[in-house]
Protein backbone atom coordinates (compact mmCIF):
# COMPACT_ATOMS: atom_id res chain seq x y z
CA UNK A 1 0.00 0.00 0.00
CA UNK A 2 0.98 3.65 -1.04
CA UNK A 3 1.61 6.26 1.87
CA UNK A 4 1.97 9.63 1.07
CA UNK A 5 1.15 12.92 3.11
CA UNK A 6 -1.99 14.72 2.40
CA UNK A 7 -0.47 17.91 0.90
CA UNK A 8 2.15 15.11 -1.70
CA UNK A 9 -1.36 13.58 -2.15
CA UNK A 10 -2.89 16.59 -3.25
CA UNK A 11 0.14 18.04 -5.38
CA UNK A 12 -0.22 14.63 -6.92
CA UNK A 13 -3.48 14.42 -8.13
CA UNK A 14 -3.57 18.05 -8.86
CA UNK A 15 -1.15 17.32 -11.13
CA UNK A 16 -2.79 14.54 -13.06
CA UNK A 17 -5.86 16.25 -13.46
CA UNK A 18 -3.75 19.13 -15.15
CA UNK A 19 -2.02 16.58 -17.59
CA UNK A 20 -5.16 15.45 -18.67
CA UNK A 21 -6.49 19.03 -19.46
CA UNK A 22 -3.20 19.46 -21.34
CA UNK A 23 -3.92 16.30 -23.24
CA UNK A 24 -7.58 16.89 -24.56
CA UNK A 25 -6.80 20.50 -25.68
CA UNK A 26 -9.69 22.86 -27.35
CA UNK A 27 -10.41 23.73 -30.45
CA UNK A 28 -11.10 27.64 -30.65
CA UNK A 29 -13.77 27.40 -32.90
CA UNK A 30 -16.45 24.49 -31.70
CA UNK A 31 -14.82 24.06 -28.19
CA UNK A 32 -14.61 20.54 -28.87
CA UNK A 33 -11.27 18.54 -28.94
CA UNK A 34 -9.15 18.83 -31.63
CA UNK A 35 -8.58 16.27 -34.13
CA UNK A 36 -5.74 15.33 -37.05
CA UNK A 37 -7.37 15.85 -40.18
CA UNK A 38 -8.53 12.49 -42.11
CA UNK A 39 -6.39 12.54 -45.45
CA UNK A 40 -9.38 12.63 -47.03
CA UNK A 41 -9.52 16.29 -45.71
CA UNK A 42 -6.78 16.87 -47.83
CA UNK A 43 -6.22 18.08 -50.78
CA UNK A 44 -3.22 18.14 -53.38
CA UNK A 45 -2.41 22.42 -52.90
CA UNK A 46 -0.44 22.15 -56.17
CA UNK A 47 1.31 25.64 -54.84
CA UNK A 48 2.47 23.42 -51.58
CA UNK A 49 4.37 20.75 -54.17
CA UNK A 50 5.70 23.63 -56.09
CA UNK A 51 7.36 25.35 -53.81
CA UNK A 52 8.42 21.62 -51.95
CA UNK A 53 9.90 20.92 -55.43
CA UNK A 54 11.72 24.21 -55.50
CA UNK A 55 13.04 24.14 -52.17
CA UNK A 56 14.44 20.42 -53.12
CA UNK A 57 15.73 20.77 -56.51
CA UNK A 58 17.53 24.45 -55.21
CA UNK A 59 21.05 24.16 -56.53
CA UNK A 60 22.85 26.81 -53.53
CA UNK A 61 21.59 25.60 -49.72
CA UNK A 62 18.41 26.29 -48.71
CA UNK A 63 17.68 29.36 -45.70
CA UNK A 64 16.13 27.59 -42.83
CA UNK A 65 14.10 30.53 -42.41
CA UNK A 66 11.98 29.63 -46.03
CA UNK A 67 11.85 25.79 -44.41
CA UNK A 68 10.26 27.07 -41.42
CA UNK A 69 7.38 29.28 -43.32
CA UNK A 70 7.02 26.47 -45.95
CA UNK A 71 6.57 23.71 -43.38
CA UNK A 72 4.22 25.59 -41.07
CA UNK A 73 1.79 26.28 -43.84
CA UNK A 74 1.51 22.49 -44.58
CA UNK A 75 -1.49 20.84 -43.03
CA UNK A 76 -1.22 17.78 -40.63
CA UNK A 77 -0.97 14.24 -41.51
CA UNK A 78 -3.13 11.23 -39.91
CA UNK A 79 -0.63 9.22 -38.03
CA UNK A 80 -1.81 5.88 -40.09
CA UNK A 81 -0.61 8.19 -43.36
CA UNK A 82 2.79 6.91 -42.58
CA UNK A 83 2.31 3.59 -42.15
CA UNK A 84 4.54 1.94 -44.96
CA UNK A 85 8.10 1.97 -46.53
CA UNK A 86 8.92 5.75 -47.46
CA UNK A 87 12.26 6.91 -49.22
CA UNK A 88 13.98 9.42 -47.73
CA UNK A 89 15.64 13.25 -48.74
CA UNK A 90 17.01 16.41 -47.00
CA UNK A 91 17.40 19.92 -47.86
CA UNK A 92 20.84 21.54 -47.92
CA UNK A 93 21.36 23.49 -45.24
CA UNK A 94 25.06 23.09 -44.31
CA UNK A 95 23.40 20.80 -41.12
CA UNK A 96 25.96 18.35 -40.32
CA UNK A 97 23.20 15.36 -39.78
CA UNK A 98 23.56 16.04 -44.04
CA UNK A 99 27.23 14.58 -44.40
CA UNK A 100 26.14 12.21 -41.72
CA UNK A 101 22.88 10.51 -43.40
CA UNK A 102 25.28 10.79 -46.80
CA UNK A 103 27.92 9.17 -44.96
CA UNK A 104 25.91 6.10 -44.05
CA UNK A 105 24.06 5.96 -47.30
CA UNK A 106 20.12 6.91 -45.54
CA UNK A 107 17.68 6.61 -48.00
CA UNK A 108 14.59 6.52 -45.92
CA UNK A 109 12.31 5.03 -43.12
CA UNK A 110 9.93 2.16 -42.46
CA UNK A 111 6.61 2.46 -40.62
CA UNK A 112 5.65 -1.25 -39.14
CA UNK A 113 2.58 0.40 -37.81
CA UNK A 114 1.90 3.33 -35.23
CA UNK A 115 4.22 1.42 -32.62
CA UNK A 116 6.75 0.07 -34.28
CA UNK A 117 9.02 2.37 -36.94
CA UNK A 118 12.80 1.79 -38.12
CA UNK A 119 13.82 5.34 -38.14
CA UNK A 120 17.09 4.60 -40.41
CA UNK A 121 16.77 2.60 -42.91
CA UNK A 122 19.98 1.89 -45.22
CA UNK A 123 21.24 1.13 -49.09
CA UNK A 124 23.44 -1.87 -48.48
CA UNK A 125 24.09 -3.81 -51.58
CA UNK A 126 20.90 -2.35 -53.46
CA UNK A 127 18.69 -3.59 -50.73
CA UNK A 128 16.74 -1.69 -47.82
CA UNK A 129 18.12 -2.70 -44.50
CA UNK A 130 17.62 -1.34 -41.06
CA UNK A 131 20.79 0.81 -39.85
CA UNK A 132 20.25 -0.63 -36.44
CA UNK A 133 22.16 1.82 -34.28
CA UNK A 134 19.75 4.65 -33.52
CA UNK A 135 17.07 1.88 -32.22
CA UNK A 136 13.17 1.81 -32.74
CA UNK A 137 10.80 4.41 -32.87
CA UNK A 138 6.89 5.00 -32.71
CA UNK A 139 4.22 7.48 -33.56
CA UNK A 140 2.62 9.87 -31.47
CA UNK A 141 0.15 13.23 -31.54
CA UNK A 142 2.27 16.56 -29.95
CA UNK A 143 1.60 19.73 -30.36
CA UNK A 144 4.01 21.39 -32.52
CA UNK A 145 4.79 25.02 -33.25
CA UNK A 146 0.89 25.53 -32.40
CA UNK A 147 -0.45 22.97 -34.21
CA UNK A 148 -1.29 18.91 -33.13
CA UNK A 149 1.14 16.91 -35.57
CA UNK A 150 2.48 13.38 -36.41
CA UNK A 151 5.83 13.14 -34.40
CA UNK A 152 8.27 10.12 -34.42
CA UNK A 153 9.69 9.59 -31.02
CA UNK A 154 12.63 7.84 -30.96
CA UNK A 155 12.84 4.86 -28.20
CA UNK A 156 16.83 5.53 -27.52
CA UNK A 157 18.10 8.45 -28.76
CA UNK A 158 16.89 11.95 -27.35
CA UNK A 159 15.29 12.98 -31.20
CA UNK A 160 11.67 13.42 -32.37
CA UNK A 161 10.53 13.71 -36.19
CA UNK A 162 7.60 16.23 -36.91
CA UNK A 163 5.99 15.37 -40.09
CA UNK A 164 3.75 17.37 -42.53
CA UNK A 165 1.36 17.00 -45.50
CA UNK A 166 3.08 17.88 -49.11
CA UNK A 167 0.85 15.36 -51.09
CA UNK A 168 -0.23 11.50 -51.11
CA UNK A 169 3.41 10.81 -51.52
CA UNK A 170 5.36 13.40 -49.95
CA UNK A 171 5.71 14.28 -46.35
CA UNK A 172 7.98 17.39 -45.14
CA UNK A 173 9.68 16.38 -42.38
CA UNK A 174 11.84 18.16 -39.07
CA UNK A 175 14.28 16.32 -36.89
CA UNK A 176 15.05 18.00 -33.49
CA UNK A 177 17.22 16.75 -30.89
CA UNK A 178 19.21 17.70 -27.45
CA UNK A 179 22.43 16.71 -29.72
CA UNK A 180 21.57 17.61 -32.69
CA UNK A 181 22.90 21.68 -34.19
CA UNK A 182 19.55 23.17 -34.41
CA UNK A 183 16.61 21.47 -36.78
CA UNK A 184 17.44 18.96 -39.39
CA UNK A 185 15.43 19.19 -42.08
CA UNK A 186 13.72 16.39 -44.80
CA UNK A 187 11.31 14.94 -46.24
CA UNK A 188 9.98 11.46 -47.10
CA UNK A 189 8.40 10.34 -50.51
CA UNK A 190 6.77 7.11 -50.92
CA UNK A 191 8.47 4.38 -53.36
Amino acid sequence: MLVMPAKTLVLWVSSIIFIDQEAKPQNEVNNGPLRLLDISDHKDDSSNIEQFKKLRESASPVETAALDSFFDQLPPIPLSHLVGSWNGGFFDTGHPNGDFMKDISWIGKDFFSVDHVDPVIVERGGKRQSWGKWGLASLKEIVFRGQVTSAMVYDDQPVIDYFRFVDDKTVAGIMEGKNLDGPFYFYLTRP
